[in-house]
This record gives structure tokens, C-alpha cells and sequence, in this order.
């Protein structure tokens, strides 16, 4: 963990974003007892969900069209921590559970909060309605800083019918706990002592 995070500390500023999602997380959803090989398929799962709904979103035609130009402002700068989720839902029994799934990831020690820079993308049938996608874009907004750049997707998949798919990808997030520091930088100050001057014998 301490390698880990000196690496990550070391590798920022040559990234546009870093995400980290620590092996531990994956109790948080299965048995402790669960074998190796599954939990990691379940982390190697939701990965790859979460990048095929970026992809999709950007090069998939919408009614609100997102594109690479649009994530290439979301990524601007360097070394910002990120996040990223994919998630489908059945929104008949309402938004309020299946967005504060999407926005907190259980793999993730950090969500959206205070990102500077969101990438946001709704995929629903054409019977998706203006209430729907108003709750997840009020929402998102809310947990963010206020001069945070977001940007809007809609997208029209008739294999969802009464469900629907939500993309976020958050940068600039509040996580300044991720990244451990080593012992030696936590280790406490050891308190320098004051050489002791000899005193000079007076002359008999």
C-alpha cells in the first residue's frame, strides 16, 4: 500500500486523471469467503461496463450528442483523481435509489463530490421523460463544485423500454485520502538537541 501510494503520488503529474479503486472495496459486496477468481471477475466486470458506457457514450449517436471534444475539456489538466461508473436501473420504482448507486460507487472510497469537471449520459427508451433526466442532472449537479463544468448526453436505446442506463464520469473529485503516505513521511519529527558548549576552564 505504501509503494502504491508513492507511486501514485509519483506518476499525477504526468496523467490527466487517476482512479483508484482498492482491492478491499470488493467485501463491501461479497462474502469474505468468496474465491479469488471471483471477485476479481467482479471487479474486471464493472470496469468494463463503466468504460463500454463511456465509449458508447461518445461515439454512439443521441438525441444530445456527446463527443470527443467534450471529453477532452472534462480531462483538461493534470493529475486529477476520477471516477467513473455505469450503471442500469428499472425506473418505476423511482430515481432516488439507482442515483445514489451510480454516484457511489462501492469499489470506489471516494464519488462525485466537489469534481470540477462532470461527463453525464442518460440511455432510455424514447419514452424517457423530461422528469427523469431533470432528477439525475439536478442531482449531480448539487454534489459539485459550483463552477464545475458539465457536460449533458441523451442518448435513445429501445432495449432498455422501462429501464435506463446512466454514465458519470466525475473529474476533479475530493479524495485527498487515496493516495497513503509512506512511514517515513508520517513518522513524527525527531526534535534536534542543541549541541552542549563546553565551558572553558578559568586559568588557576
Amino acid at each position: 500500500m505504501e509503494i502504491a501510494g508513492e507511486s501514485l503520488d509519483e506518476i499525477k503529474p504526468y496523467l490527466n486523471a487517476v482512479s483508484v479503486l482498492p482491492n478491499e472495496n470488493i467485501f463491501k459486496i461479497i462474502d469474505k469467503n468468496a474465491p479469488l477468481k471471483e471477485a476479481l471477475s467482479i471487479i474486471n466486470s464493472n470496469l468494463s461496463e463503466s468504460l463500454k458506457g463511456l465509449i458508447e457514450a461518445i461515439y454512439s449517436p443521441g438525441l444530445i450528442n456527446i463527443d470527443f471534444a467534450d471529453f477532452r475539456t472534462i480531462l483538461e489538466g493534470k493529475g486529477k483523481v476520477s471516477y467513473l461508473n455505469t450503471a442500469v436501473f428499472d425506473v418505476s420504482k423511482g430515481m432516488e435509489e439507482p442515483l445514489r448507486k451510480v454516484i457511489s460507487s462501492p469499489f470506489c472510497s471516494y464519488g462525485v463530490e466537489g469534481a470540477t469537471g462532470i461527463l453525464l449520459n442518460v440511455t432510455g427508451s424514447r419514452k424517457i421523460g423530461l422528469n427523469d433526466v431533470s432528477q439525475i442532472s439536478e442531482k449531480i449537479a448539487g454534489m459539485v463544485k459550483k463552477n464545475a463544468t458539465i457536460i449533458f448526453g441523451i442518448s435513445h436505446d429501445n432495449k432498455y423500454n422501462d429501464k435506463i442506463k446512466i454514465m458519470v464520469l466525475a473529474v476533479g473529485c475530493d479524495a485527498d485520502n487515496i493516495f497513503p503516505k509512506s512511514k517515513e513521511k508520517n513518522a513524527p519529527t525527531k526534535e534536534k538537541k542543541e549541541p552542549v558548549k563546553e565551558k572553558k576552564k578559568k586559568p588557576k
